[in-house]
């Protein structure tokens, strides 16, 4: 979790990892950012879901926010664990 101070506005970030016990090679993400746009704050919201075997890393997630331009993301990515 993380509060910001911006040009006297608060902007709060927050995040959270869930590994289900079935299945603790995949983790569960989830996250929270507002942010300012002008002088506006608006906010983010995203979710996603990554895998790890043996060494290698697979994740994918989406985000939404209520400025068009920022809405409907999607990341993949891959980790090498040396």
């Amino acid at each position: 979790m993380q509060l910001q101070n911006q040009r006297s506005y608060y902007l709060l970030s927050a995040g959270g990892d869930y590994s289900p016990s079935f299945a603790p090679a995949m983790h569960l993400l989830g996250g929270y950012k507002s942010f300012l746009n002008g002088n506006e704050v608006k906010n983010n919201l995203t979710m996603g879901i990554q895998l790890a075997v043996d060494k290698l890393g697979l994740g994918y997630a989406y985000e939404s926010s209520e400025v068009p331009e920022y809405d409907g993301k999607h990341y993949f990515s891959v980790s090498v664990n040396l």
